[in-house]
Parts: structure tokens; sequence; C-alpha cells
């Protein structure tokens, strides 16, 4: 028997009407009653009076009523414990995720803290932790997603380049990888993720990227480019907030491909508990 139809005959008993108790639990009243007569299919016997005044038991009801308080009393008190002493999943992301896509996103998971954020340099550096245990769930590129985790994918952007406003090429619609093959590129290091996929595009194209500085990964890109150092090629999420600092983005045209997200999570159970935040 499912415990909802206890709390709703409980509510019934206790409000002395049928119409209070769905208010009461959020649900329409013919939910309510279906859910009632269920439990009394389910007994066999009849639990309640209807009448215009309302809802009353009868003796097999009140009978009922006695013994259930404290066992569904001892239900809720259970359940809080639960809830008290459950841990927050621990979720990994690389840092334009984690500044510019999910503050707004975990804000909405309830209760709140039930995420703990993690940062990391790179999707592979996610990939250990996850293997290791130190993760439960992994935001990464989707050509780390394998087997056995389960995955699903959460976004998916194109690239932009990132220039002074001042630059030749930032009113432009969109530009090209052989427009930019002589711009002195600002980027992280091999190890990171966005620098793997320039590379792989400046390949395919049979170019060969001019590297003008390479910073860590704590420091800002965007800063060095504001600060006339260079251009970067950055997915747009990131690159969406350079304005603030009097930077142009401009989507680049065939880079070969897209940045995709996808959420890789040690459980099924993990992931789809997580996936309506993410995406919504």
């Amino acid at each position: 028997m499912n415990t909802e139809w206890f709390e709703t005959f409980l509510e019934a008993v206790r409000l002395k009407s049928l119409s209070k108790a769905a208010d009461r639990l959020h649900l329409t009243q013919p939910a309510a009653s279906k859910q009632l007569h269920s439990l009394e299919e389910a007994l066999g016997v009849k639990l309640l009076e209807r009448s215009p005044a309302g809802v009353a038991p009868t003796a097999a009801g009140q009978k009922l009523y006695d013994r259930l308080v404290p066992v569904v009393s001892e239900l809720a008190a259970i359940r809080r414990e639960l809830k008290e002493t459950a841990q927050p999943v621990r979720l990994g992301a690389i840092p334009s995720l984690a500044a510019h896509y999910l503050p707004q996103r975990l804000a909405r998971l309830q209760p709140p803290g039930a995420v703990q954020l993690a940062v990391y340099g790179t999707s592979a550096e996610q990939l250990a932790a996850l293997t290791a245990g130190t993760l439960d769930a992994a935001l990464v590129e989707s050509r780390y997603a394998a087997p056995p985790y389960w995955s699903a994918e959460v976004l998916t952007e194109p690239y932009c380049a990132v220039m002074p406003q001042t630059h030749p090429l930032a009113a432009r619609a969109e530009v090209t990888l052989e427009e930019l093959a002589e711009e002195r590129l600002i980027v992280h290091p091999p190890a990171c993720d966005i620098r793997r996929s320039i590379a792989e595009a400046y390949e395919a194209r049979r170019l060969a990227p001019l590297i003008g500085a390479e910073v860590g990964f704590g420091e800002s890109i965007i800063g060095f480019v504001a600060a006339g150092a260079g251009i970067t090629i950055m997915p747009r999420l990131a690159a969406e907030h350079a304005g603030r600092l009097g930077l142009a983005a401009v989507p680049v045209s065939g880079f070969g491909r897209e940045r995709t997200i996808v959420l890789l999570a040690a459980s099924a159970a993990i992931g789809q508990a997580l996936m309506p935040a993410l995406t919504g």
C-alpha cells in the first residue's frame, strides 16, 4: 500500500473534509478521493462516512486512525533525519561553466547546499577524480563521455574569437581561421580542453596557431586580451562576458566543431537528479 494513501486519510479525518485535505496535500479532490477509495479497497473496509457536512471516520476508520498517527509521525521523523544526514553531491566543472553557467542553476537546487562544486582546470582532471571517487558527477567535454559512467548532454555552443572592439575584425559578423592565422593567440596550457580544440581546428585547416602568450589556469585570458597582448578563441558562453571589458566576441566560421558539455555521473540516480537544474 502507498503511504500517500495513509497521509490523505489522516488529513481527511483531522480536517473533517476531503477537499481541505486535498488542498493541504496539494492534490486535486478527485485524486484524493481515488487514494481513499484505493485504501478502502486494499483493507476491505469502509473507512469514512461522507455527508454534506464533510467526512467522519467509521468505527474501523477510527481504529485505523489511532494506529496510524504514531506510525506516520515516525516515518516523517525518519525522513527528516535522512535528509539532514544526506551528503551533498560532489560536482566537478571547468572554470567557464563554474563562473558563467552554474551559479544561477545550482541556486535552484533544493535543499540549499545539495551540491558541492569543485572547479578543475580540465575535463581529464575531472574524469580522474570521478574514477578515484572524489567526485560524484562531472561536467566535461563530450569526448570524455565513456562507460561505465551515466552521461547526458547539457549544452552545445560554438566558438568565438575575442578581441578588442578596435580590432579590424571586431565589427565582422563572423571570421575564419584563415583570417586569424597571423593573430597572436592567448591560451591556457596544452592540457586545456579549449586549447586542444583550437589546435585540432587549426590542424584540420592546415594552419599553425601563433601562440602569443600561455597563461596559467588561474589567470584570466580575457584580461590579457583587454591589455592588448593578443586575441583568444573560446566557447560562446565565456566569450559573451567579454563585453564588460570593452572586447568583441565574433563567431568563428569553419571551426570544425562546437563544444558539447555532458554530465558524467557515478550513477543514473545522481545524473537524473542533477539534469533538471542543469538544463532548465
